[in-house]
């Protein structure tokens, strides 16, 4: 019984030893053997940026917009970030609402944005990077982007809110490219009571986030 003890210790140990020692072997390789996480291409801790952006707002009623403006913020650490946004927007009828113009003189009773402002948070839940046609990497950060403020529609102040996900990548002396995919959320007073409109709203932007942190440091 000692016996048979003794070799079913022996084989559990050495098979113990066959499963341990490769793997130390490949931590110690200095990771040739299997792929390792890097660090990030770009901090954004306690970091600012400054964005100039491209929108277009696509919404369920007869309005279209598309516009430009600045997305400004700050990064408490690399996780959350804080945004201020305004936006100029030039907008017009749909098909549909200029058809009904033409053939009923109607005009729908909400009116036409013409600036959003508002205020958000980033949250990034990871980095990664891409590469492309064969030699080409891209640095990106996932997020998550939310934001409240205000659409103004002629004499109308609208609540407004967006939420949605955004790719933010990283390239050379600090410059940034982001694009944001968003829902958009408008709360409007119409001459039939409050009417709530959603829309599709996608900001393409271009800025730079220099490369030192707030109140010193690099």
């Amino acid at each position: 019984m000692e016996l048979r003890t003794d070799i079913g210790v022996g084989i559990a140990a050495a098979l113990l030893w066959a499963l341990v020692m490769p793997a130390t072997a490949m931590a110690d390789d200095g990771g040739s053997e299997r792929p390792t996480l890097q660090e990030r291409y770009a901090s954004k801790d306690g970091r600012l940026y400054g964005h100039l952006g491209a929108t277009m707002i696509v919404r369920d009623d007869f309005y279209r917009s598309v516009g430009y403006g600045l997305d400004a913020g700050y990064y408490v650490n690399e996780t959350i970030g804080f945004e201020l946004r305004a936006h100029n927007l030039h907008t017009g009828l749909t098909h549909t609402g200029d058809q009904m113009r033409r053939d009923y003189d109607l005009v729908p009773d909400m009116r036409a944005p013409t600036a959003a402002f508002g205020a958000g948070t980033r949250i990034s839940w990871g980095y990664g990077k891409v590469l492309t046609l064969g030699d080409f990497v891209v640095h990106f950060d996932p997020q998550f982007i939310t934001h409240a403020g205000i659409t103004l529609a002629e004499e109308r102040v609208v609540p407004t809110a967006t939420f949605g996900a955004g790719f933010l990548t990283h390239w050379q002396f600090g410059i940034q490219v982001k694009l944001d995919l968003q829902m958009s959320l408008h709360i409007e007073q119409r001459d039939r009571g409050v009417v709530p409109a959603t829309g599709f709203a996608p900001v393409l932007s271009v800025g730079w986030s220099p490369q030192w942190r707030w109140g010193g440091g690099s």
